[in-house]
């Protein structure tokens, strides 16, 4: 698909500040030395202390013997936000420093059941969630996030109000501000650096809970998307470790696997032009794609001036241009023949609208796009779809033996996805199937993004994903459902 660039340059100029209307974690001042030690070596436990002191939340006191002070004091922690969502569930962020550079930032996000103000419940069940491609984790927090969506529509939120301890990242891409030029600070961002960014965000995590009281269990984690194969890559490395060094108990593989199998080798060549085209790119110099904004630019548009002739793609208006990218997504990017990010409708073979996901949502969820985004990740994933190179993170495939859940959507990357579950070395995987269509209108199904913002999506992936958490969370007594396909 070369990632859109035949149709960015002339959109870029159409993305205002005022287009985008996604809640970015605050960030310090990176014209100041405030924030920006000149070498940071991060402490888990230390980190998580910080955290908690940030925080101000209600210490174990059981769990505290040994451990470091709860001062807030390693400097780690450069900004902190909490925000109540429905009833008591409340979001925090962190953003943390995890490297020396000014941008070698993530945040960390906790969605958690609050029944006193600044008493996190206590619970056994808990989720990391990394997202993809062009949109942080804010699509795992939907309804706020969108004007046009009641603010109670978003998985943390629906898996939060389930007793379950919701927290996730935002890798370092999603944190890099529109303005940033210097494309040296990209150079390195590939699968490696997500992979080690995750580690850090999950032992976070954890050490914070063994300190509230939710003692050191390993977390289920999900990946989205290209977050699918950073999930990947992350057990690939986990599994060479010691069991008492890991953290996933469990993978959510939510609609895209880790390899293409031979029945798509289109699917799977296309990501081999990708690997060339990305590899031509940062041979120029360019480690920075801003694909991002395009997605902005096609929202805002669509929302403000729907009839009005579109810029990006002449001939078309501008809601048709947005129609195309996010219901017919396979016309673009070949990764399925039928995959589609909003299940589309048409009338008498005009686009239409779509079927699970209000357009007015689906336009929302468009312009919560980050910024930028690292060609080398790019480069890196494609390299590992088109499967025609070694690379170090599918070298222990078949000894990931965590639980399985693949989310496969009829009209994503749905059944593609289904090939790299063989090897694996599971002996428990569940698919959740997700077809509402028949078998030959796979391009008209639930779609890859209807994942968190249809409006049956609570029914239909949200309470498959609390039975499957119950059912692998050892205590928790949980009923699942069994949807082994």
């Amino acid at each position: 698909m070369q990632r859109y660039t035949f149709l960015f340059c002339m959109a870029v100029a159409l993305v205002l500040s005022s287009s985008c209307s996604q809640d970015q974690p605050t960030l310090p001042d990176q014209s100041s030395d405030v924030g920006q030690p000149t070498g940071v070596t991060i402490d888990p436990e230390t980190a998580a202390a910080e955290l908690i002191a940030r925080a101000g939340w209600e210490v174990s006191t059981d769990s505290r013997e040994g451990g470091p002070a709860l001062t807030g004091s390693s400097g780690v922690i450069l900004s902190f936000t909490s925000e109540p969502l429905a009833g008591d569930v409340v979001h925090h962020t962190f953003v943390i420093q995890v490297g020396p550079g000014s941008y070698d930032l993530i945040a960390l996000h906790r969605v958690v059941r609050e029944p006193h103000p600044g008493n996190p419940m206590r619970t056994r069940k808990s989720i990391f969630l990394q997202h993809g491609d062009a949109v942080g984790f804010v699509k795992f927090l939907f309804g706020p996030a969108s004007p046009n969506t009641a603010d109670d529509h978003a998985a943390a939120i629906y898996l939060a109000q389930r007793d379950i301890d919701v927290w996730g990242i935002d890798q370092n891409w999603v944190l890099a501000p529109a303005d940033l030029t210097d494309q040296s600070v990209m150079a390195g961002w590939g699968v490696q650096n997500q992979v080690d960014n995750l580690r850090m965000g999950m032992a976070i995590a954890r050490h914070a809970r063994l300190m509230t009281g939710n003692g050191y269990r390993k977390m289920i984690l999900l990946g989205y998307s290209s977050g699918v194969m950073t999930g990947y890559a992350y057990l690939n490395e986990e599994s060479q470790l010691p069991p008492g060094q890991r953290h996933a108990s469990g993978f959510m593989q939510a609609d895209l696997g880790y390899k293409i199998g031979p029945e798509y080798e289109d699917a799977r060549l296309s990501a081999c032009a990708d690997a060339e085209f990305a590899q031509s790119e940062m041979d120029a110099g360019n480690y920075i794609d801003y694909t991002p904004q395009l997605f902005q630019a096609l929202g805002y548009l669509s929302q403000t001036d729907p009839g009005g002739a579109s810029p990006i793609i002449p001939g078309l208006t501008n809601f048709e241009a947005f129609f195309l990218f996010v219901g017919q997504t396979y016309m673009i990017a070949a990764y399925a023949p039928w995959w589609h990010y909003f299940a589309p409708v048409f009338d008498n073979g005009d686009p239409a609208g779509f079927n699970y996901t209000p357009l007015a949502g689906a336009e929302d969820f468009v312009q919560t796009a980050c910024e930028l985004y690292p060609t080398r990740f790019w480069y890196d994933l494609s390299v590992i779809l088109c499967d025609e190179e070694d690379v170090p993170w599918d070298d222990h495939l078949s000894e990931i033996t965590v639980p399985i859940l693949n989310i496969a959507p009829a009209g994503g990357i749905g059944r593609v996805a289904d090939y790299p579950l063989t090897l694996l070395g599971s002996s428990d995987i569940t698919t959740l199937y997700i077809q509402l269509q028949a078998d030959d209108e796979r391009e008209l199904d639930f779609g890859h993004i209807d994942l968190w913002t249809a409006t049956n999506a609570p029914d239909l992936v949200w309470q498959p994903m609390v039975d499957w958490i119950d059912d692998h969370t050892p205590g928790s007594h949980g009923r699942g459902h069994d949807r082994h396909n």
